[in-house]
């Protein structure tokens, strides 16, 4: 049995997947061969995997599919197949006390993690499993919080002032039951008890649960159907039938999933999420940050798994919050002694951000800066765009802050509006940024023959820089196009962390 107790087995399927794409970029089929080959060994019917691993084996599986190779793809495909059954047969119930132990983590820290929540998973697996699912949920239901684990955890929320997360995730909330009690149970109990988060349920409405839906429906409760090419025309049915309009989202023919699962291994789309914080899960729980959708992160965000050498917790930002902050600043973070702090570097999943980050428009979703529009603030349009605003900045800022921290946030924007200074930190943030993206390369060598294939066209069309001059003349420059600058030098360094022009800028 395989036990998934320590990080370096948790972290195995996802290094193996991207072992398998890099050799599979690079041709070097002997390697992928062998990959698969020590992958199937540690694989044994009934192994005991967790929902995390599971996705990695799917996305491996994917990979072999679209890649051609057939025989990989069916002896995992069996095996994959195989635990469907095994674990749809024998789901598992999980109680408060177990998932907390498993957790390994005090009370004050479960206090941080509860205060920082977004996603509460109620089951593990997906009665419905939409082929093109974003979350790559597990076909089938596998696990389960039982209902007083639900009741017990909502509490925990609640003494925390938290009640803005949602009660699904890689699942659908239709499909959780304890014995005789199904949705509609704990919906009941929850509201009576004021613990309902103020998001709503969103459902595919899964087949035998209409009547489930229908009966929440005429209840009054807060949820939406999640239309898709297969359940469209049952739910018009069901609306028909209750004479009250279902509210609907994705209903519309161009876009029955939103953002786009990453099933091609070719591509970047943007992220499926705009926030930040904590996931709670029948497996355990994780720390969540939005990332490009793309064959470094498949599900469009990254999951850290929160244990007993957890040493902080991202700051909760959700909705506007979220989509408002830019994902290459630092974020941040509440320590285990709760008080908040701002983090001195990028996570990993940050600076792969800004590798994988090419401009195009649909790559980062509505509301969200790129990388491209940053650069574009330090531009003069821009500055004298901020020194015309800023008598109406000085009311704001008179109306909020008085005294010493007046001065300072005011001294801050005038900063903004001086070229000289806003050129200086555009320099800075340059080198910033480079020097971070040169220490990830160096460590992550697969990962850097997966983003050079994702970004492979524009590789080839690059203008290679060949002068050290001539970078930091453009650097100067108020109305340098710092993008194609930036894009430039990190593609000098996906070609080789060690390239000497870049590294005497960062010297």
């Amino acid at each position: 049995m395989i036990m998934e107790n320590n990080k370096t087995r948790i972290n195995y399927f996802e290094t193996t997947r991207e072992i398998l794409l890099a050799s599979l970029y690079t041709h070097d089929y002997q390697k992928f061969e062998q990959t698969f080959s020590s992958l199937l060994k540690t694989l044994k019917p009934g192994s005991a995997l967790s929902e995390n691993a599971q996705k990695s084996l799917y996305q491996i599986n994917a990979i072999a599919k679209k890649f051609k190779k057939k025989a990989a793809f069916a002896d995992l495909n069996a095996f994959l197949k195989n635990q469907v059954r095994l674990e749809t047969k024998n789901q598992v119930t999980v109680d408060y006390k177990t998932w907390k132990a498993n957790l390994g983590i005090d009370d004050k820290t479960l206090k941080i993690l509860f205060s920082t929540t977004i996603n509460f998973q109620l089951s593990t697996g997906c009665s419905n499993y939409c082929k093109r699912c974003n979350e790559w949920a597990l076909p089938g239901i596998r696990k389960h919080f039982s209902y007083n684990a639900v009741i017990e955890i909502a509490k925990n929320l609640a003494r925390q002032n938290n009640k803005e997360y949602a009660l699904y995730s890689a699942s659908d909330p239709l499909d959780w039951h304890d014995q005789n009690k199904d949705i509609s149970h704990l919906i009941d109990a929850l509201s009576k008890e004021n613990l309902m988060p103020s998001f709503g349920l969103l459902t595919k409405v899964p087949r035998g649960k209409e009547t489930i839906f229908k009966q929440l429906i005429k209840d009054g409760a807060n949820i939406s159907a999640s239309i898709t090419s297969l359940n469209r025309e049952r739910l018009n049915k069901l609306e028909d039938q209750l004479s009250i309009p279902i509210h609907k989202q994705h209903d519309t023919e161009n876009l029955l999933i939103p953002a786009g699962r990453d099933e091609d291994f070719c591509s970047i789309k943007s992220s499926i999420t705009d926030s930040y914080g904590t996931e709670i899960t029948p497996d355990g729980a994780f720390i969540v940050t939005p990332t490009f959708t793309s064959a470094l992160n498949p599900t469009g965000q990254k999951r850290i798994p929160i244990n007993k050498k957890t040493q902080f917790f991202i700051q909760k930002m959700v909705g506007t919050k979220g989509l408002k902050f830019d994902y290459f600043k630092h974020l941040t973070v509440i320590d285990l002694n709760s008080h908040a702090f701002t983090l001195k570097y990028l996570l990993d999943s940050q600076i792969e951000n800004l590798l994988l980050d090419n401009g195009d428009y649909d790559v980062t979703q509505p509301g969200m800066i790129s990388l491209k529009e940053y650069f574009g603030t330090f531009k003069p349009e821009a500055v004298n765009k901020r020194k015309n605003m800023l008598p109406s900045v000085k009311k704001r800022l008179k109306a909020k802050y008085s005294g010493k921290k007046y001065n300072i946030k005011l001294k801050k924007y005038k900063d903004l509006c001086d070229q000289n200074h806003v050129n200086r930190l555009k320099q800075k943030v340059v080198i910033y940024f480079l020097a971070s993206i040169k220490k990830y390369l160096k460590e992550n060598n697969n990962k850097r023959t997966i983003i050079c294939h994702l970004r492979e066209k524009e590789i080839a069309l690059n203008t290679k820089l060949n002068n050290r001059t001539q970078i930091e003349r453009i650097l100067q420059l108020s109305d340098s196009d710092t993008f194609t600058l930036f894009n430039q030098l990190v593609f000098m360094l996906l070609d080789s962390p060690d390239d000497t022009l870049v590294a005497a800028l960062l010297d």
